[in-house]
């Protein structure tokens, strides 16, 4: 072990986000709480942030690299098998954290031993700009996480020895978007969830998120699968394609192109798409085409 352990290590992951990179690590470093390290785990990039990143004069920035690009669950995993502070702050490496954000989650942790990871609300900025809210309470973050996310990944504080009893790491093969959200679900199996009420981290939407240019209604679907699967409740892929139809705001309510018989049954809101186009997964290949994409992200 290092000498002088930091209380809380701050989790960066990082693969050509250059152009926002050095916003998200000064931002860090403005925190009024200060017993930190910033562990920069790169993967790869080859847009130049690394070297951003090492142009940056700090002893508390720690950084990992990766010759290889292996995706964000194993760049991320090897972040929580280096970082050595009692609390794990995650930011993703083009957003920004507010000045008393870790400061405020490591308070609360410490008042309350019982809750494992500690999140807050965000304020999304870019390509729009509003608050997200989440449940203070994990009763409340606990019924939500069957409709979205208990606790943002990307503004939350883990509690590091409830990852470690429980050998608790982000699934590697998941390589499509809603990794953060599996993972949060993994973690509330063990542990309480709580939100502090108050912006306390800013989202970047633009062309650099990991869901930009992909089609959202399938990747929902996937993540639907595996949400019911992870939280041991019996449902078929007709029901899970309904679920993620239906249940958010932010997807047309016909989710396709899909093939095959896909939504069916009394008490359906969603129609079944109408045609099959060539060339799209039948619905027993979708889970498997979840963990088969691209190592971008």
């Amino acid at each position: 072990m290092r000498p002088n352990v930091p209380k809380v290590t701050v989790l960066m992951t990082l693969h050509n986000k250059g152009p926002y990179v050095e916003e998200a690590v000064r931002s860090v470093l403005a925190s009024t709480f200060t017993d930190l390290e910033l562990l920069v785990v790169d993967d790869a990039s080859t847009d130049g942030g690394l070297e951003v990143v090492k142009r940056i004069s700090d002893p508390r920035i720690r950084i990992l690299e990766s010759p290889v690009n292996t995706g964000r669950p194993a760049a991320a995993n090897r972040g929580y098998d280096a970082a050595t502070g009692a609390y794990i702050a995650v930011l993703d490496a083009d957003d920004r954290v507010h000045p008393e954000r870790i400061a405020k989650q490591v308070a609360f942790l410490d008042a309350h031993p019982d809750v494992g990871v500690c999140g807050s609300w965000l304020r999304f900025f870019g390509g729009r700009d509003l608050v997200h809210r989440l449940p203070e309470e994990d009763e409340e973050a606990r019924a939500l996480s069957v409709f979205g996310v208990p606790v943002s990944y990307g503004a939350c504080m883990f509690r590091r020895s409830v990852l470690e009893a429980h050998g608790l790491r982000c699934p590697v093969e998941w390589r499509t978007p809603g990794m953060d959200y599996l993972f949060m679900l993994a973690v509330g199996r063990h542990t309480r969830y709580a939100n502090l009420p108050e912006v306390l981290t800013d989202y970047r939407i633009g062309v650099q998120n990991m869901r930009h240019g992909r089609d959202p209604r399938r990747d929902l679907f996937l993540v639907t699968v595996e949400m019911f699967r992870l939280l041991g409740i019996a449902a078929s892929e007709a029901e899970a394609w309904s679920h993620s139809t239906c249940t958010s705001h932010r997807i047309p309510r016909w989710v396709g192109p899909v093939c095959g018989p896909f939504i069916g049954g009394s008490g359906s809101c969603c129609a079944p798409p109408p045609t099959c186009s060539p060339g799209h997964p039948s619905p027993g290949s979708l889970t498997s085409a979840g963990i088969a994409c691209s190592t971008s992200w």
